[in-house]
């Protein structure tokens, strides 16, 4: 199913890269910004991009004359835009414009490496306890407010208060303080060493500390009525206004100090939403938009084959469906239930939903990552185990009548509900698949009274450099247990051995022991690892996929339009 439009977005032989000592302890106390480290840090497939690949077809016309507008489709409107709270990849498109972080990952134009952003150095101390970052001068918040250590603490103190409760929340457990160390110098204690903390300061906007104590209350100490619908950072863009059910729009932060901006750089970024996968790949193909990263797979191949269009892939660690298990409902306490029902989900038709466009799951690491544990089987649909562990649960299934939320505006993750409830009925199990935006979704999961016992509204895999993020979904800390409600000691003795240690030997030991053990236990049904299929202008060059954060987030200023 190739297409002469088609580029693919990812090489090299991922079995042979296997990380060595030399690698892992370059990112370990004493690294420095700016040093280029192994892409194999976070266990990634190499990006063995060409920059003309990663760019796209260049256009032969000019720059687009300033001021440049640009029109970007999202599934869903963000249910806010608080730093501290935000877990949803709507919110990610405006957030990552307008904040900066201490360090960022860097995934153009080949290989990613982590870069200097606020923080131009970083080092830890002989213990491992002590990272200590030095900050980057002359930048401003965008309203006036100057860049200090004391901003920095400030909203590092205000992520830990809150609970950071977003997608990477859980990176900031152990941190035990937080201080000041010198006027651009910021030092962090941990209660055991983090030899990825610089890799998790990627994740955690710096914001402004004027803005944070001026619209602070005694009860609301942290400001989040007021972040919650606003923002206030150094970053690339700023918000300009957020016209709910409409639109959210931003505007170039001309003074940005990751300047200076170049010819054809997006002046005015308008963010609007459409859940309808086809309506969006009309308007895009008309004109009335100019991009989206989250394609259907039809509309991607369809309007990837057309002139002016080009079909680029990815492969990413993106696990997509990850059906939960919610085992505070029975039957779901019982593994052999969940064992069941894993063995009868129908995995094939899962990646025939993606059209080929996909691989499949072996376990929560996917096989090609030099971290997954080897010789793990793959995950094929076999009903009459599936209805022999059920008769050892002593569980009939006629009398099962389940619900299964889906997110709405996510055809992947609605097609995997589909197929969960065909895979289900052939083991004599009903399955009620009801089509709910993520917030409402994710606010049902939260009560007891209203959760279902089963979703399909999850991703899973590792978007950082970090390869213990893979079992971060599965940390009793994580947003994702209001889904799953599963919690292992065992795994987070497994979690602490891997996160904790600059020894390759324990890294990996900690990893295979917490993989053997969500194999065996069962919490999650691991759909199919997709390739991520987005549709390129022509006139459209420097998107880049981060494969180091969410995956779909939008970063508009590393794009720039010809006249078109």
């Amino acid at each position: 199913m190739e297409t002469d439009s088609e580029v693919d977005d990812y090489g090299g032989s991922w079995g042979s890269r296997q990380i060595s000592r030399r690698q892992f302890l370059g990112g370990l106390g004493g690294v420095t910004a700016g040093v280029a480290l192994s892409s194999t840090m976070g266990g990634f497939p190499v990006q063995a991009q060409t920059r003309a690949k990663l760019l796209g077809k260049k256009s032969s016309t000019g720059w687009a004359k300033a001021p440049v507008s640009f029109v970007f489709l999202d599934s869903t409107e963000p249910s806010g835009l608080d730093p501290s709270l935000q877990n949803q990849f709507d919110s990610y498109h405006i957030l990552r414009n307008v904040y900066d972080t201490l360090t960022w990952g860097n995934d153009a134009p080949s290989t990613p490496v982590l870069e200097p952003r606020l923080a131009t150095s970083w080092k830890s101390n002989a213990s491992g306890l002590e990272w200590t970052f030095q900050l980057r001068p002359h930048v401003k918040f965008v309203d006036g407010t100057p860049l200090d250590a004391d901003a920095v603490v400030l909203s590092m103190k205000r992520h830990i208060a809150i609970g950071a409760p977003g997608l990477y929340g859980y990176t900031l457990d152990g941190i035990a303080n937080v201080a000041a160390t010198g006027p651009m110098s910021v030092t962090f204690t941990t209660q055991a060493p983090q030899p990825w903390l610089p890799y998790h300061m990627l994740y955690f906007a710096i914001m402004s500390p004027k803005a944070i104590n001026d619209h602070k209350t005694a009860t609301d100490p942290w400001a989040e009525t007021f972040f919650g619908q606003n923002c206030v950072g150094t970053g690339a863009y700023k918000l300009s206004s957020w016209t709910h059910g409409v639109k959210i729009t931003m505007v170039k932060n001309r003074e940005w100090w990751n300047g200076p901006w170049k010819p054809g750089s997006i002046d005015h970024v308008t963010v609007q939403w459409e859940s309808n996968p086809s309506t969006a790949a009309e308007l895009i193909q008309s004109g009335g938009a100019n991009f989206s990263t989250e394609w259907s797979v039809d509309s991607a191949i369809t309007v990837g084959a057309m002139e002016g269009f080009s079909l680029h892939k990815y492969l990413v660690y993106h696990i997509d469906p990850v059906i939960a298990f919610n085992q505070s409902k029975p039957p779901f306490q019982i593994k052999e239930v969940r064992q069941a029902f894993q063995y009868a989900f129908d995995y094939a038709a899962m990646r025939k939903y993606y059209r080929g466009y996909a691989q499949p799951t072996t376990g929560v690491i996917p096989a090609f990552s030099p971290y997954a544990l080897k010789g793990l089987p793959e995950y094929k649909q076999n009903l009459p185990k599936a209805k022999a562990l059920l008769a050892k649960a002593n569980i009939d299934p006629s009398t099962l009548t389940l619900t299964c939320f889906s997110a709405g505006g996510y055809p992947d993750l609605i097609a995997g509900g589909t197929v969960l409830a065909s895979s289900l009925a052939k083991i004599g199990v009903k399955v009620n698949d009801q089509v709910l935006p993520f917030g409402s979704l994710e606010a049902a999961m939260g009560q007891a009274s209203s959760a279902a016992p089963l979703t399909s509204s999850l991703y899973g895999g590792s978007a950082s450099f970090d390869p213990t993020a893979f079992l971060s979904s599965y940390l009793p800390t994580s947003v994702v247990q209001i889904f799953e409600h599963w919690n292992s000691a065992q795994l987070v003795t497994a979690y602490n051995e891997a996160s904790s240690s600059s020894n390759p030997a324990k890294l990996k030991a900690g990893l295979d022991n917490a993989q053997r053990l969500i194999n065996d236990d069962a919490p999650v049904i691991l759909g199919a690892i997709p390739e991520v299929l987005v549709v390129i202008p022509d006139y459209l060059e420097g998107f880049v996929l981060q494969t180091t954060d969410a995956v779909y987030p939008c970063l508009f200023y590393t794009m720039r339009l010809h006249e078109h």
